[in-house]
C-alpha cells in the first residue's frame, strides 16, 4: 500500500461489537421474564433463516419502503419465535419484542470485541481519523454511546439513516466526505467479504477483512489485507 493511511472506517457488528452470548441466548433470557420458555439453539437457527429472508424482502431495515425499523424488527422477531416453536399469542410476542428492542438499544445486549477499544485508542493517538460505516438501524449512535466508545469516532454512518447500505459505493463516498479524506488515504475494515472488503475496494478505499478463521477467507481476498486481531491494523500505518 503506497499511500499513507489518514483515515480508517469500521463496520460495527462482529468487528467492534458483538451480541453478548448470541441472539438465541438473549432472546430466550428475555422471553423467560414473561413466562415463555424458548430453546436458544432453535431461536438462533430460526433467526438466521428469517434474517436473510427479511433482508431480501425489505432491504436495509425497510429503508426503501420508508418502513419504521421498529416494525421491521417486530416482523423478524415474530417470525423467529413462531419458527422456533412459540405457541402463545401475538400480544405476548409484542411485549417480549418491545423489551428486546429497548434492550438492544442499550449496553446490556452487547460486548466490545477483544482488542477493539485498545486499537481505537491507539489509532486515535497516532492521529488517524476514525469513522463508522455500518449496515445498522438508527439506534447505532445511541448504542456506541452507551458502550462508551462513540467518542473514538469522528463520524458515524448508519445505512438506515443514510438510506443506502453497503456494499453500495455511495455509503463509502459519504464517509470520505464526512472525513474529508481521499479514498487513496482511507482504509475500511469489517468482517463481511462483500459488504466490507469488496464494497470498500469498489469505492477506491483499501478494504481489510477482519476474520477470526483465516482458513475460511475467500480466495479472492489478498491475504495481506486480512487481520484476525484489530491490533494488527497498526501494520498498515507503517
Amino acid at each position: 500500500m503506497a499511500n499513507a493511511v489518514k483515515m480508517i472506517t469500521f463496520d460495527v457488528t462482529n468487528t467492534i461489537l458483538k451480541i453478548l452470548g448470541g441472539v438465541g441466548q438473549q432472546y430466550a433470557q428475555i422471553s423467560k421474564l414473561y413466562g415463555v420458555e424458548m430453546d436458544p439453539v432453535k431461536i438462533n437457527q430460526a433467526f438466521k433463516t428469517h434474517w436473510v429472508k427479511q433482508n431480501e424482502q425489505y432491504p436495509n431495515f425497510g429503508a426503501e419502503e420508508n418502513m419504521v425499523s421498529h416494525h421491521w424488527w417486530h416482523d423478524l422477531v415474530q417470525k423467529t419465535f413462531i419458527d422456533a416453536g412459540y405457541k402463545g399469542n401475538d400480544s405476548t410476542i409484542l411485549t417480549i419484542f418491545t423489551h428486546l428492542y429497548v434492550h438492544f438499544g442499550t449496553s446490556n445486549g452487547w460486548e466490545i470485541l477483544p482488542g477493539a477499544e485498545e486499537t481505537l485508542l491507539n489509532l486515535r493517538n497516532s492521529g488517524v481519523k476514525l469513522g463508522v460505516v455500518s449496515n445498522f438501524d438508527e439506534r447505532l449512535e445511541q448504542i456506541l454511546s452507551k458502550m462508551a466508545i462513540r467518542h473514538h469516532f469522528d463520524f458515524v454512518v448508519s445505512s438506515k439513516e443514510f438510506k443506502i447500505a453497503k456494499p453500495d459505493v455511495r455509503i463509502f463516498q459519504e464517509a470520505l466526505r464526512l472525513g474529508d479524506c481521499p479514498a487513496c488515504n482511507s482504509l475500511h475494515v469489517g468482517d463481511h467479504f462483500l459488504n466490507d472488503y469488496c464494497g470498500a475496494r469498489e469505492a477506491g478505499l483499501t478494504g481489510v477483512l477482519f476474520s477470526k478463521d483465516l482458513n475460511n477467507v475467500p480466495q479472492e481476498v489478498d491475504k495481506h489485507y486480512v487481520v484476525s486481531n484489530l491490533n494488527d491494523l497498526s501494520r498498515y500505518l507503517k
